[in-house]
């Protein structure tokens, strides 16, 4: 995890928070350990407007001021969003064909919505995520 926004919350605050995050994410069913591991490769922490998933460097980026810093289950929705989100650009390029960002983004809130009907609150989870999604960099 790479760390220069947030002064007011420390490099160990959001460590423990990325590691429960895993940890949700390794435990689930349907591959999203698997997922994650294998399409994203950096976390960080970083002055940006919006939390998104940057396919260059394989990484979700967030100024971690909201939910993001605080909630691994909303941080482990947001890191499946992002690798998902990563995997298929990746795999639209590797087919010699341009990404459709509309396509690609729906796809990876249909993984975030999968991902968190294994939570006991999955409804209000899946309303929130809906109403909250992110954005996707090249």
């Amino acid at each position: 995890m790479y760390i220069s926004a947030d002064k007011r919350r420390t490099h160990a605050e959001l460590e423990v928070v990325l590691k429960h995050a895993l940890q949700l994410i390794s435990m689930a069913k349907g591959g999203f350990g698997e997922l994650v591991t294998s399409h994203l490769r950096l976390v960080g922490a970083v002055r940006v407007h919006h939390p998104a998933a940057w396919t260059s460097v394989r990484g979700y980026i967030s100024p971690f001021r909201g939910h993001e810093g605080t909630n691994s289950q909303y941080l482990a929705c947001q890191l499946v969003w992002a690798a998902t989100f990563i995997r298929l650009y990746q795999d639209s390029f590797a087919l010699g064909k341009e990404p459709e960002l509309s396509r690609v983004r729906d796809a990876a809130v249909e993984a975030q919505l999968r991902f968190v009907r294994q939570f006991d609150n999955s409804d209000e989870w899946s309303a929130y995520l809906l109403a909250h999604r992110p954005e996707g960099r090249s």
